[in-house]
């Protein structure tokens, strides 16, 4: 798939998001739910005019961004090479939100979906993704795991976003565990990605000197 393609469909997922969105209005309550707690229970609200159109904003504005940062990257040559992986990025990302605000929409009309468990599965996709993606990066500004370390040498940028990309996809399935421990739902999604970060970050630094020392 082309990022072009991948931007196309993005937005006619946007479309619908819309269309779904002012087709329930009528049936939404004047202060709808917005946020869950950990405990899944309803812990925001917002007036509905603002609350129905929060997440198709924010994904319009996602789009865009993915949209250029292929155009503006000093190095776009290089996203070209994962140009596919990139592409059904875009659009897994945009299915994110869109399952979010169904989620929301679905909720503000009757139809209880505990949060945790939702959220749960959605973010274990997308970190599962992602660490695909990152397996197959190229250098480059704005995609990867990005340290001054990956970005001077193409060795320690291939062996950091192989290693992240593995932490991620074992993130991602840890955090599946929160559709059966839900209670503890933002700890399986939070704690495993933050140790990996900081963990890809020392081991870039470490794969450099070593390479130095050579």
């Amino acid at each position: 798939m082309k990022i072009n393609n991948a931007v196309v469909l993005g937005s006619l997922i946007i479309i619908s998001m819309i269309a779904v969105s002012m087709f329930v209005y009528p049936s939404i309550p004047n202060k709808m739910a917005v946020h869950w707690g950990q405990n899944g229970n309803v812990n925001g609200t917002m007036p509905k005019e603002i609350g129905i159109s929060i997440i198709p904003g924010i994904s319009a504005l996602i789009l865009v961004a993915l949209a250029i940062i292929p155009k503006i990257d000093p190095w776009s040559e290089n996203i070209k090479k994962f140009e596919g992986y990139y592409s059904v990025f875009i659009v897994l990302m945009i299915l994110f939100m869109l399952a979010i605000q169904m989620y929301i929409l679905a909720w503000n009309t009757g139809i209880v979906i505990p949060a945790n468990s939702f959220v749960s599965a959605c973010i274990a996709v997308l970190f599962v993704y992602i660490g695909i993606l990152l397996k197959k990066t190229s250098p480059n500004w704005f995609i990867g795991i990005r340290t001054p370390w990956t970005m001077t040498s193409e060795r320690v940028w291939r062996k950091t976003n192989n290693l992240g990309g593995e932490l991620f996809i074992a993130s991602g399935l840890i955090a599946l565990l929160g559709i059966i421990f839900p209670c503890y739902a933002s700890y399986l999604i939070l704690v495993p990605v933050s140790i990996s970060a900081v963990y890809v970050v020392v081991y870039s630094y470490v794969e450099y000197k070593r390479e130095e020392n050579k």
